[in-house]
C-alpha cells in the first residue's frame, strides 16, 4: 500500500471517530449515558461531562490510530476503521433513525 492509501485510511479514520462522537453526544443527550456502550466512557462522562468526557476518548482513539499509521500497519487500521463503521456507526444509524 502506498502512502496515499496510508492517509486516506488514517483520514477516513479519523472522520468516523468524530462521527461516532457526535452521534454518541447526541444519543447521550437524548437518552443518558447508559446508551454508550464503552464502560470506561460510560463512567467517565457522569464525572467530566459527555462533551470533555467524549474528546477525551475520540483524542486518546485517534493518538492510537496514529500510532499505528506511523507504524506503517494501514490494513490494521483499515479493518479498525471498517469495524468501527459496522459496529458504530450503523448500529448509532440505526437508533436515530427508527423514530
Amino acid at each position: 500500500m502506498n502512502s496515499f492509501w496510508g492517509k486516506f485510511t488514517l483520514v477516513l479514520f479519523v472522520l468516523i471517530q468524530c462521527l461516532d462522537g457526535i452521534y454518541t453526544y447526541f444519543g447521550v443527550k437524548i437518552w443518558g449515558y447508559e446508551i454508550e456502550g464503552n464502560p470506561i466512557v460510560r463512567s467517565l462522562m457522569p464525572l467530566i461531562g459527555s462533551g470533555l468526557g467524549l474528546t477525551v476518548a475520540k483524542v486518546l482513539v485517534v493518538g492510537c490510530g496514529i500510532f499505528i499509521y506511523r507504524q506503517g500497519y494501514y490494513k490494521i487500521l483499515g479493518l479498525l476503521t471498517v469495524f468501527y463503521v459496522i459496529f458504530v456507526i450503523i448500529p448509532w444509524r440505526s437508533v436515530f433513525f427508527s423514530f
